[in-house]
C-alpha cells in the first residue's frame, strides 16, 4: 500500500461488482459489503458545491487549499442509478444528473470539444479551473484518464437508454470521426479542442472513441 488515499473510481467499481455478485449468487454478504462501500463513497468522496450540486471527487486526498481535485473520467452515472436502488439514504440520482451538468459545462459554446484528464472544483461556487498545479500539463488534455468517460457514459446509454449520455456522446463523436475520416488514425492524446497531441495511437484511447461511435450508430 503506497498511501492511505482512496481512488473513487475503483471504489465505485468494487461496489458495483459486489452488487452484481449479489444479484448472481444471492449471498447477502455481497450486498452488505457493497452497501458499506457505497455509504463510504458518499460520505468521503462526494462533495456538494455551487449551491447544492453533487460531484464525485478523485478520492479522500482530493481536497486542496483552493478546491477539490476531480477526474471527470471517474463519473459513472449508470453506476449511481444502481446504487440508488440499494442506498435510499443518499441522492445518487442527483449525483448522476449533476455529473452531466459538469461534463456539459466543459463543452459550453464549443470551447472544449473533449473533457480534460483533471479539473479543480471550487466547492463554494462550483466553478472549475485547471488542475495543472497538482497534475502537471497533462491535466488539461484529453488522454489516458479522460478516455474512460466515453466508456462509462456508454454504459448509461446501453443500460438505461439515458438521453443525457446519448446526447453527450453524440456531441463528441464528430471530433473523433473527423480525425478518422481525414487520416484513418486516432491519436492517443488530444487537446480539448480535438487537435491531436501525439503521433501515435493507443488501444485505450481508441476504445473511448469507439464508445462514442457505438452510441451514435446503435442507440443514438
Amino acid at each position: 500500500v503506497g498511501d492511505s488515499a482512496t481512488a473513487s473510481d475503483a471504489d465505485e467499481d468494487i461496489a458495483l461488482s459486489l452488487l452484481f455478485a449479489y444479484n448472481r449468487w444471492h449471498d447477502i454478504k455481497y450486498l452488505n459489503s457493497a452497501q458499506n462501500i457505497i455509504n463510504d463513497i458518499w460520505v468521503n468522496e462526494v462533495v456538494a458545491a455551487g449551491g447544492g450540486h453533487y460531484f464525485l471527487t478523485s478520492g479522500t486526498s482530493a481536497k486542496q487549499p483552493d478546491g477539490y481535485l476531480v477526474n471527470p473520467s471517474y463519473f459513472s452515472p449508470a453506476t449511481y442509478r444502481i446504487f440508488a436502488s440499494v442506498d435510499p439514504n443518499h441522492p445518487w440520482l442527483e449525483l448522476a444528473s449533476d455529473s452531466y451538468t459538469l461534463l456539459n459545462s466543459l463543452s459550453e459554446n464549443g470551447k472544449n470539444a473533449l473533457p480534460p484528464n483533471w479539473i479543480l472544483l471550487d466547492p463554494a461556487t462550483g466553478n472549475i479551473s485547471t488542475a495543472q498545479n497538482y497534475k502537471g500539463q497533462l491535466a488539461d488534455v484529453y488522454g489516458f484518464d479522460a478516455f474512460r468517460i466515453m466508456w462509462r457514459l456508454a454504459l448509461d446509454a446501453k443500460w438505461f437508454k439515458n438521453s443525457d449520455a446519448i446526447n453527450y456522446l453524440n456531441s463528441v463523436e464528430p471530433t473523433f470521426a473527423a480525425d478518422w475520416n481525414s487520416q484513418k488514425f486516432l491519436a492517443a492524446v488530444y487537446d480539448t479542442n480535438g487537435k491531436p497531441q501525439t503521433s501515435y495511437s493507443s488501444i485505450s484511447s481508441v476504445a473511448g472513441a469507439l464508445s462514442a461511435a457505438l452510441t451514435k450508430f446503435i442507440w443514438g
